[in-house]
C-alpha cells in the first residue's frame, strides 16, 4: 500500500519540495495499491478511459478520446478524488506567491512534464455523479481532528458551482430559494415486509419546501444532495439504496416495500425547493435521520394470524385472518380450524374448519351466517353454529397447533377482557400495525390493549381489506374575512375519524410554536365527500392581528392515532388591492397553492387554461368575502407543461402562468 497524491506532487508549483504543507495535506491523500494503482496513475490526469491499457479492480488506465493518457478511478471514489483535487487548488492558491489555478496547471505545468490537460468539465461531472457520502464526511471529520481544517466541498458540495477553477473567479449560479426548515417527528416502523415512514411537515418559515428527498440505505450510509441536481425516484431497495421525491403538499408518509427480515435500514430526509436545475437543498444543521430494524420474517410472516375481531350487536360477529407469508395458503389442506371456548371452559365448545385459499397480502373473513349484509358482503365463509361473546376465548390452529388466540382458555372474565373500546365485548378490534405473529399461548393472561386497537360497536368498514382506508384529505384552504380566518377542508373517505384539532403558529413570533385553537368532530366512517370549516376569530385580540400565521389540522382516529395535514399560510397585513399571486411552488408536481386578494366581497371566477387558451376547468366560481384567499390545486390528472390561470371578479381580470413538471 501507498498514499496517492490526488493532486500529483509533480503538478504542484512547489515541486520538488516535501517540506511544505501541501505535500502531506491529508485531504488529498488516499491509501492506494502502489504497483497496480498509484504507480500506474503516475503523473497522468484523471479522465474517462476510452481505450483501456490496464485495469486494477474497478480502476482503469488508458487513453481518452483525444489520445491523452488518463487514469479513471473507480466510481465510488470519483467524487471524493475530485473534491480533494479542487480543495487543493483553492486551499493553496496565492500562498508563497504560487499559482494553483487550472489555467496555470494546463498551460504551464502539465505541458512541461509531457501530460495532456486535466479536463475540468469531467471533474465537475464526477463531482455531481458521486456526491459526498457518509464515509467521506467521516473522513473529513477525522482529518479535521488531526489537521484542524475541513474540505468545504464535502460539507457544501454546492460551493463548486460558485467557483471558476480555471482562474479562481466567482460564478453566480441561480437556484430557487432554500427552505428554512426540516421535517420534525421523523419516525419509521416495520411490518409485513414494509417500512412505514412518517413525519410532521416542516414549518414554512421564510421559505417553505416544495418537496422532500428521502434517501434510504440498507447500510449505515447517506449522501449529501447537490443543488441543481435532480435525483430520480427509485423505490427498489434491492440494490442497497432507495430515493424518493415527496411533495411538501402530499401525505406525510412513505411506505418502502421489499425490505429484508431482521435487517437495519438507514433513512435521511432533506427539504428542498424548486425543480430541475433550480433545485436548492437544505443541508445545514441537523438533518433528520433514523434507523429502522425490520421484524423477523420481514419478507414473509411465519403463518396466519387474526387481524380483526368483530363482536357486535346480535349476530354481528366475524373474524378476519391475514396472510403475510409471501405465498398463498390453502386452508383446507393446511387443516386450519377455529375453536371457541365458552364461559371459561377448557374444552372447545365449537370447532369450525376453514376452507378455501388466502392469497399473499390478503385476508379471509369467517362470519356468522345470520350477520347483517355489510358483514356477509365481505365474508369468505359463514357458519351458523354457536358463536362467541365477549367472555369467550377463540383459538386459531393449524394441524392442531395453536398459531393465534384471543382471550384465555379456562378463565371466565365475567363480561370481557380489557375495557372501553379495547375490550372483547360489543367492540371491533384490529391488530396493531407492528404485530407480525399471533399469540401462541392461549392459557396466559390476555390484555387486548397490548396488540389491538378498539372501535365502537358494529364497525365493519375495515373488514375484508388488508389495510383499511385512512382519512383522505382532498383540500385545505384559508381566507381572511375581516378580523377572522376561515378554514375549509374536505375529505374523500373516512375511517374511524374521531375529528380534527385545528392548530395555529404565529410565524412572526420570537418563539414559533403550534397552539391548539379548536376542534371539529369527524364523521367516523364515510365513503362519500365530507366538508368541514372552522373560523379563527381575532376580534378583540389586537396583539394577534398583524403578522403571518400558519394553520394545520391534526386528524385523530378513534384509537388516538393521529396525522398532520400540510400547513397553509395566512398574511394578516390587510388587503388594499385586487391581486392574483404567483402560485407556489412553481414549477410544481403535482400540487400547488394559488392565492388571491380581494379588498371587497364579490363573485369570483378562477379558471384554468392550457397554453392554447382552451378552458380546462373552473377552480372557483362563487361569492367570496373580502380578504386573502388560498386554494390548493392538484394537477395529478394533467400532463407536464405550461398552464394559464385567470381570475375574474367585477372589473378586475388578471392571468398568470404556472408550470407542471412530472
Amino acid at each position: 500500500m501507498s498514499r496517492e497524491h490526488t493532486y500529483c506532487h509533480s503538478w504542484q508549483p512547489t515541486n520538488p519540495s516535501t517540506a511544505l504543507d501541501e505535500y502531506s495535506d491529508q485531504h488529498h491523500l488516499f491509501p492506494s495499491h502502489q504497483n497496480s494503482a498509484n504507480g500506474i496513475r503516475d503523473n497522468h490526469p484523471l479522465g474517462k478511459v476510452a481505450n483501456v491499457i490496464s485495469t486494477f479492480l474497478d480502476g482503469k488506465f488508458g487513453t481518452d478520446l483525444n489520445g491523452n493518457l488518463v487514469y479513471e478511478p473507480r466510481d465510488l471514489h470519483k467524487g471524493d478524488a475530485v473534491r480533494a483535487l479542487l480543495y487543493m487548488v483553492v486551499r493553496y492558491d496565492g500562498i508563497n506567491g504560487f499559482n494553483w489555478t487550472f489555467d496555470w496547471l494546463n498551460n504551464t505545468r502539465l505541458p512541461s512534464i509531457g501530460e495532456g490537460p486535466q479536463d475540468l468539465s469531467t471533474l465537475i461531472e464526477w463531482h455531481k455523479q458521486d456526491p459526498p457520502d457518509k464515509w467521506e464526511v467521516d473522513r473529513n471529520n477525522y482529518v479535521q481532528s488531526v489537521q484542524q481544517n475541513r474540505n468545504p466541498f464535502v460539507d457544501h458540495p454546492e460551493y463548486v458551482d460558485y467557483i471558476n477553477f480555471n482562474n479562481l473567479t466567482t460564478l453566480f449560479p441561480v437556484f430557487a430559494a432554500e427552505p428554512e426548515n426540516y421535517v420534525t417527528s421523523f419516525t419509521g416502523s416495520s411490518s409485513n415486509a414494509t417500512i412505514n415512514f412518517n413525519w410532521t411537515d416542516a414549518l414554512s418559515g421564510s421559505q417553505e419546501p416544495s418537496n422532500y428527498l428521502l434517501i434510504i440505505y440498507n447500510k449505515n450510509d447517506f449522501f449529501i444532495p447537490i443543488d441543481g441536481q435532480m435525483y430520480v425516484t427509485d423505490t427498489n431497495i434491492s440494490d442497497g439504496r432507495a430515493i424518493v421525491n415527496i411533495p411538501y403538499s402530499g401525505a406525510d408518509t412513505f411506505h418502502l416495500t421489499g425490505v429484508t427480515e431482521n435487517a437495519s435500514y438507514y433513512a435521511t430526509i432533506f427539504s428542498y425547493n424548486g425543480s430541475g436545475s433550480l433545485i436548492n437543498y437544505k443541508i445545514d444543521g441537523t438533518v433528520p435521520s433514523l434507523v429502522v430494524q425490520t421484524n423477523s420474517g420481514g419478507g414473509g410472516l411465519s403463518d396466519l394470524f387474526i387481524s380483526e375481531y368483530v363482536e357486535g350487536t346480535s349476530n354481528n360477529k366475524a373474524l378476519e385472518f391475514y396472510n403475510g407469508t409471501a405465498n398463498p395458503i390453502n386452508l383446507t389442506s393446511g387443516n386450519y380450524t377455529v375453536e371457541m371456548y365458552f364461559n371459561g371452559s377448557t374444552s372447545a365448545s365449537s370447532v369450525i374448519s376453514l376452507t378455501g385459499t388466502i392469497n399473499d397480502n390478503d385476508v379471509f373473513v369467517l362470519a356468522n351466517s345470520s350477520a347483517v349484509t355489510a358483514i356477509l358482503a365481505v365474508a369468505d365463509q359463514t357458519n351458523g353454529s354457536a358463536w362467541y361473546n365477549g367472555d369467550d376465548a377463540i383459538v386459531l390452529k393449524k394441524n392442531g397447533i395453536v398459531i393465534d388466540a384471543i382471550g384465555q382458555i379456562g378463565f371466565d372474565p365475567g363480561t370481557e377482557w380489557g375495557s372501553g373500546l379495547t375490550s372483547t365485548a360489543d367492540n371491533t378490534l384490529r391488530r396493531k400495525s407492528g404485530v407480525i405473529t399471533g399469540d401462541t399461548n392461549p392459557n396466559d393472561a390476555f390484555d387486548p390493549s397490548l396488540s389491538w386497537n378498539g372501535f365502537v360497536t358494529d364497525t365493519f368498514s375495515g373488514l375484508g381489506t388488508p389495510d383499511p382506508l385512512p382519512v383522505e384529505l382532498t383540500s385545505f384552504s384559508a381566507a381572511t374575512i375581516g378580523s377572522t380566518v376561515k378554514l375549509n377542508w374536505q375529505t374523500a373517505t373516512e375511517l374511524n375519524n374521531y375529528g380534527f384539532e385545528v392548530e395555529r403558529c404565529a410565524l412572526s413570533a420570537e418563539r414559533q410554536a403550534w397552539d391548539k385553537i379548536g376542534f371539529v368532530n369527524g364523521n367516523g366512517n364515510s365513503n362519500s365527500p365530507k366538508d368541514y370549516s372552522f373560523v379563527d376569530d381575532f376580534a378583540g385580540k389586537p396583539a394577534y392581528r398583524t403578522g403571518r400565521y400558519s394553520y394545520r389540522l391534526k386528524q385523530i382516529d378513534n384509537d388516538g392515532q393521529f396525522e398532520y395535514s400540510k400547513t397553509i399560510n395566512v398574511d394578516f397585513n390587510g388587503v388594499k388591492k385586487f391581486e392574483l399571486s404567483q402560485n407556489y411552488p412553481n414549477p410544481f408536481n403535482p400540487t400547488t397553492t394559488i392565492r388571491f386578494n380581494l379588498p371587497e366581497a364579490g363573485n369570483v371566477k378562477l379558471t384554468l387554461f392550457n397554453i392554447l387558451g382552451q378552458e380546462l376547468r373552473t377552480l372557483v366560481n362563487e361569492y367570496k368575502e373580502s380578504g386573502v384567499h388560498t386554494i390548493n390545486f392538484d394537477a395529478s390528472d394533467l400532463n407536464s407543461g405550461m398552464y394559464i390561470y385567470k381570475i375574474e371578479t367585477g372589473a378586475f381580470v388578471q392571468t398568470r402562468k404556472m408550470t407542471l413538471i412530472k
